[in-house]
């Protein structure tokens, strides 16, 4: 009977697929779901909690927007509105533009 729990692959092999994995969960902006599908199509399965784990490890880029980006482009967004002007920001995320208004702002943070 297989345990519930796998033992973790060996680091040689999450460094053999360090750049494939940065390319889609990075570059590609793919989520850990995919990164795992890719991953076992390759013969290497793993859990998408080890998945986050390694790029953790590796210091590579978080996804979420943190709470303080957000905060300092609402105080952008209020100076330029005090002063009649409205303004959008464009963030990049992986390969693609996210166009980021009032509106979206508040909503993402929740200010």
């Amino acid at each position: 009977m297989k345990s519930e729990r796998s033992t973790p692959p060996p680091r040689q092999n999450w460094e053999a697929l360090r750049n494939d994995i940065e390319k889609w969960y990075v570059t590609e902006d793919m989520p850990v779901k995919y990164v795992r599908q890719q991953l076992s199509r390759r013969n290497f399965h793993v859990s998408e909690r080890q998945i986050k784990s390694k790029l953790e490890k590796w210091k590579l880029q978080c996804k979420r927007t943190p709470h303080a980006h957000y905060m300092a482009m609402m105080a952008v967004v209020d100076d330029y509105n005090s002063q009649g002007t409205e303004i959008e920001f464009f963030v990049l995320k992986g390969l693609r533009e996210v166009v980021y208004t009032k509106q979206k702002i508040k909503k993402e943070c929740r200010c």
